[in-house]
């Protein structure tokens, strides 16, 4: 009862949080590779190490279906449709599995693609660089001892550059919260300076009925 009960109030606080700007947009900071999750990952544990307390939210978009997914990575990410019309004809259910979780990540994308082009080249260049790292590293599962050590060296760079992509991502959720801590300063620095003029206030409001904001 006492971890669920702490569970709860983590929850409570996390939402209580101002979203920062790779929120409100449905991004996150990108995911790590399966099985390759670093240390203080804010999302949690890798599946089945322990609970994961915080969830990224993903936005499907309006009208998203395979044929959508497919079009848009025909022209935007055009190596890996045709991998994924190789994958239909030899293996179907990997197909529908791979397809599904595309869609998850497509879907912002579209939302960008109109509305803001340059945030959507920045999105759409670190979507590849996760896709590739996700496939190197099932590669990497299932391949021969002699074939790990290069796909190793492969996974390296991309891994780098998920590092850089990630500590952008924070950095720029710092200094969103600087700012709202900013503006809380002042606003209570504002409403210090006028303790007198806002409890008058509040008493006309209490004795008179006037809709006055406490």
């Amino acid at each position: 009862m006492k971890k669920l009960l702490l569970a709860l109030l983590l929850t409570q606080l996390a939402w209580s949080l101002p979203p920062s700007p790779e929120e409100e947009d449905g991004f996150g900071p990108p995911p790590p590779p399966p099985g390759l999750e670093m240390a203080g990952d804010r999302f949690g544990p890798p599946e089945g190490k322990g609970p994961r307390m915080f969830q990224r939210r993903t936005f499907m978009g309006p009208g998203m279906n395979s044929e959508r997914v497919l079009e848009f990575l025909q022209k935007n990410y055009p190596e890996r449709a045709q991998e994924l019309n190789s994958l239909k004809s030899q293996k179907p259910e990997e197909y529908r599995r791979t397809l599904a979780g595309l869609q998850r990540e497509v879907g912002p994308l579209l939302r960008l693609q109109n509305g803001d082009p340059q945030r959507f080249a920045e999105r759409l260049a670190e979507f590849k660089v996760n896709d590739k790292v996700r496939n190197l590293t099932r590669t990497y599962r299932e391949a021969p001892a002699a074939q790990k050590s290069s796909l190793r060296e492969q996974l390296k760079p991309l891994l780098e550059q998920q590092f850089q992509t990630r500590q952008k991502r924070e950095k720029e959720r710092l200094q969103h919260l600087k700012e709202m801590t900013r503006k809380m300063e002042a606003r209570l620095n504002e409403r210090e300076a006028k303790k007198t003029e806002i409890i008058q206030h509040h008493l006309e409001e209490l004795t008179t009925g006037q809709e006055l904001r406490w």
